[in-house]
């Protein structure tokens, strides 16, 4: 699949992921947290 998303956009992208991804340090339960956040930003990657 050809993306038409340069890099400044995955940049921020990937930026905001982050956020998200150390706001799992507050959650109730991290781990679950965690697994969430990787897996989904898996998915969309390989959506692109």
């Amino acid at each position: 699949m050809i993306s038409t998303t340069g890099p400044t956009v995955l940049k921020s992208e990937q930026r905001d992921w982050l956020e998200s991804r150390n706001a799992c340090a507050a959650a109730a339960n991290p781990k679950a947290c965690l697994k969430e956040e990787y897996h989904a930003r898996i998915k969309e990657l390989k959506d692109r």
